[in-house]
């Protein structure tokens, strides 16, 4: 059972003095056993033991010192032991990419990799405005999708496409909004089955959510996890209704981060 969900945005309003802090798009979760899952969006996923997440969640919320601190009360070990300890945790994951020292943060290289992903904003306002059925749109929109994903990451990708302004007007009939949200959940399942590229859950939530949009209905994407066994999972939902995906299945995961 997750117990916390820390982000950067969160620690760095709090506490602006901490060493470490984790990279955008990076979430740690810390469970009822004690032990930890963090998250990359844009690399890779690891699960932390009790100790390393105690270290990591003091360090997030206080700094490096205050874990050296927790871990001599909270395991009787000498102040020199606990700061090697706590150093030599802290290192190993600065190296993987998922914490850095706030001074040392340089945000170039993730602004370019979000400036090349507005390239795909043309395609996009092409796809919406064709004069073509919503199953053709929907498969050059997976198509889209799957590229964009994979050059740009999740969180970029949605990023840039959070950028248009061409949204319709919100829907206010239910009844249209109902009929609107049964034709894309059909049309993206349909070209998800015939897809030529492995279309899979993230391309599915997130033209799932662009067309929901694009129509006027207030999706959104969320992210999902399931922690025996680790797993993640992603869907797009509007008022706790699923579109493009089954919802049982989304169900089974709890939902850790949400885009709107």
């Amino acid at each position: 059972m997750i117990v916390e969900i820390i982000r950067t945005e969160a620690i760095a309003l709090q506490n602006q003095q901490v060493d470490y802090l984790l990279v955008p798009n990076a979430i740690l979760l810390l469970l009822q056993d004690g032990t930890a899952r963090l998250l990359n969006l844009d690399g890779e996923f690891y699960a932390i033991s009790a100790t390393g997440a105690l270290i990591l969640k003091e360090t997030l919320k206080g700094g490096s010192t205050t874990a050296v601190n927790r871990l001599v009360a909270e395991y009787e070990l000498d102040t020199t032991q606990a700061l090697n300890d706590v150093l030599v945790f802290l290192q190993g994951l600065e190296n993987k990419g998922v914490i850095y020292h706030p001074k040392d943060f340089s945000p170039q290289v993730k602004g370019i990799r979000f400036d090349l992903s507005l390239l795909t904003l043309p395609l996009l306002w092409l796809i919406g405005s064709l004069p073509a059925s919503l199953q053709i749109r929907t498969w050059l929109a997976l198509a889209l999708a799957y590229f964009s994903i994979r050059l740009f990451g999740l969180p970029g990708t949605i990023k840039a496409w959070q950028t248009p302004k061409r949204q319709a007007s919100l829907i206010a009939d239910n009844q249209e909004m109902t009929f609107l949200m049964k034709s894309v959940d059909l049309a993206v399942s349909e070209a998800t089955a015939c897809h030529l590229l492995k279309v899979e859950c993230k391309e599915r939530a997130l033209c799932s959510w662009w067309l929901a949009r694009f129509a006027g209905i207030p999706a959104q994407i969320k992210l999902g996890v399931y922690l025996f066994p680790f797993a993640t999972h992603c869907w797009c939902e509007v008022s706790s209704e699923v579109i493009g995906d089954d919802k049982e299945r989304c169900e089974h995961f709890t939902s850790v981060l949400t885009y709107e």
